[in-house]
């Protein structure tokens, strides 16, 4: 038998080991990774997090100046990656991106909200590439994007309309058209023009809850997750009812489009759209019968839940950034106008086949992306093995965050970046385009960039072919001035904003008249849905 104290000595021995191996080991990690401001024990860089009001990538680029372009924070136990340097971000993002495709992993929103169905948020796996490969097929290449120019053309003409009608309801007619062209292309769904569509009402609520899960820190089960395990009656875990909420109207803005499609199919009334052309390629690839199983119907509903959320609102920020640039640059505003009187001559409305015609207004588009990007910090990769990087250590787990607005305001690549200028892009400048960077990296890139390209291109070509922006005056008479100012959250939301917006002339808005004449008596199709229950249970 072995001596009680011979094998006390042993363990005791073993378990001292252990802790020396495992401090020294984690000194050399913390030491091989990029560097970053020292921590507090357990809480580790918590301090060093923005304030509350300070956006998040105007805060992270101090880190640039004190630490280099790539630098590192951690808290409870949580490396981050910062990375100022766009040639780094590829390297690692893009041509590793083997290693770090995957998403961060949220204890409230992704497990008790259910937000893994959308399949942007979900990891690198077998299903994220599945329904990604779904969104290449239909509309990931600029000749699948181009099928739905006409859908498009016609909905920035019901745009026009409602300017010429209400010009003082700007910045609701921009919401209406960014969300009734993508619920058209993606359900055939058409939109209420008299009143609050309750389709329109339900994603935006579900979108809007879907900010809030997201923000980091602001759920205590995501610092501990052990809390998840707690009744929602239990002091302190009322994030289990507003999970069960949010979880519950997340289904509902799923569920009820992809019916609407359904039963339209089956009736043989259904318009073409980017479900309809899901359901048939599924249809077709099943042998046995035409019945679509659980995983398909899952993933189409996820597929076309994204092509909402993540489509309409950085549509919006495009159009607003558009609006607020053409006031305070007015010679940007004119110079685009006479391209489009030259080239398509006077009371001539753009047309998506004019792209290549109108360079001076695809280098607006691209500049729109450019000076005030939608998602400053780009949506967090995280990684799924260890790598390295110019001698630093990433370690398996980490979030990486690469800081697009820097990339793009990067005065080694951009003269007066602070400058709203398109002509940068053209000749004989010719700097970088920046969609490269806006929409994203490697195997996260947006597989619908082609599509939301040619919409921003045809709502800012026939707004500037229609209308004047200018600022707007008070009871004085004295011009408004206006100023960017943003939102806060993961994307940057500018804020709205006085202006004033009328046709260039009487025959411009006979112009519009003509071309949109009925556009804004189409049938809606809200009488379909059965939200109203839905709506006032959160409202």
């Amino acid at each position: 038998m072995t001596d009680p104290f011979v094998a006390g000595v042993v363990f005791v021995f073993t378990i001292i080991t252990f802790c020396l191996y495992s401090i020294v080991v984690r000194e050399r990690d913390i030491k091989s990774r990029p560097p970053g401001p020292k921590g507090v024990p357990v809480l580790g860089n918590i301090r060093d997090f923005p304030p509350k009001g300070v956006p998040e990538f105007k805060h992270w680029l101090l880190h640039k100046d004190l630490y280099g372009p790539m630098s590192s924070v951690r808290v409870l136990g949580q490396t981050i990656i910062l990375i100022h340097d766009r040639d780094a971000a590829h390297e690692v993002l893009t041509k590793s991106s083997s290693k770090t495709s995957d998403r961060p992993a949220s204890e409230f929103a992704t497990n008790l909200c259910g937000y893994d169905r959308l399949f942007v948020l979900r990891g690198d796996d077998k299903r994220f590439r599945r329904c990604r490969k779904l969104v290449h097929q239909h509309l990931g290449t600029k000749t699948t994007a181009a099928k739905f120019d006409h859908d498009q053309n016609l909905a920035t003409h019901q745009l026009l309309l409602r300017l010429l009608t209400d010009p003082d309801g700007l910045f609701n007619h921009v919401g209406q058209h960014s969300s009734g062209t993508v619920l058209r292309i993606t359900y055939g769904y058409t939109i209420s023009e008299t009143k609050k569509d309750p389709l329109v009402a339900l994603i935006d609520c579900s979108s809007h809850q879907l900010g809030q899960a997201g923000v980091p820190g602001a759920w205590t089960v995501d610092i501990i997750p052990a809390l998840k395990y707690l009744p929602s009656w239990f002091p302190g875990a009322g994030f289990q009812k507003t999970a069960k909420q949010f979880r519950k109207v997340a289904e509902q803005m799923a569920n009820v489009p992809y019916r609407f499609v359904q039963q339209h199919m089956a009736s043989g009334t259904h318009k073409e759209s980017f479900v309809s052309g899901l359901i048939k390629q599924l249809r077709e690839e099943t042998t046995q019968c035409e019945t679509l199983t659980a995983r398909d119907e899952d993933e189409i509903k996820s597929t076309a839940a994204v092509m909402y959320l993540a489509g309409a609102e950085t549509i919006v920020t495009a159009i607003r950034v558009f609006i607020l640039c053409m006031i305070l640059y007015p010679e940007v505003q004119r110079e685009a106008q006479e391209e489009i009187d030259r080239v398509l001559g006077p009371n001539q409305l753009p047309s998506a086949s004019d792209l290549e015609s109108l360079p001076y207004i695809d280098a607006l588009v691209k500049e729109s992306y450019r000076w005030s990007p939608a998602v400053p910090l780009g949506l967090a990769h995280c990684t799924s093995e260890e790598l390295w990087y110019d001698g630093y250590t990433i370690p398996k787990g980490a979030i990486i965050m690469p800081a697009v607005w820097y990339f793009l305001h990067d005065p080694h690549v951009y003269d007066t970046p602070d400058r709203f200028d398109p002509s940068r892009f053209l000749e004989p400048r010719n700097q970088r385009d920046p969609r490269s960077d806006v929409f994203g990296y490697g195997r996260r890139q947006c597989p619908g960039r082609f599509l939301a390209h040619t919409f921003l291109f045809l709502t800012f070509a026939q707004i500037l072919a229609s209308f004047d922006i200018r600022k707007a005056v008070d009871e004085q008479g004295r011009d408004m001035d206006v100023k960017l100012e943003l939102g806060s959250g993961i994307g940057c939301f500018p804020k709205e904003h006085p202006y004033a917006i009328t046709p260039r002339s009487e025959a411009h808005a006979d112009m519009i008249r003509r071309v949109a004449a009925g556009r804004l008596n189409k049938a809606a199709d809200t009488d379909y849905l059965h939200v109203e229950a839905i709506l006032q249970e959160w409202e």
